[in-house]
């Protein structure tokens, strides 16, 4: 579960990790029974978003055909 945090810049630990809401992009994927007590916290300020796409894939390098040996021969 993905949720907003309408302040960022906050940490909250929960089952022993930390939970962290960037101040710039306040994001973070939550467990769903995390998420489910912090959006029931009444002016807590979590909402439920849709889950970022995921980062772009680097690009495939081409490889270039081999041309120092000769074609095999065909008969």
């Amino acid at each position: 579960m993905w949720l907003r945090k309408e302040t960022g810049g906050t940490t909250i630990p929960w089952e022993g990790r930390p939970y962290h809401w960037p101040a710039a992009d306040p994001v973070c994927e939550v467990p769903a029974g995390f998420g489910e007590v912090l959006l029931g916290i009444h002016g807590g300020g979590f909402t439920e978003v849709p889950a970022p796409p995921p980062p772009p894939k680097p690009a495939a390098r081409a490889v270039p055909a081999k041309t120092d040996s000769p074609a095999p021969e065909t008969k």
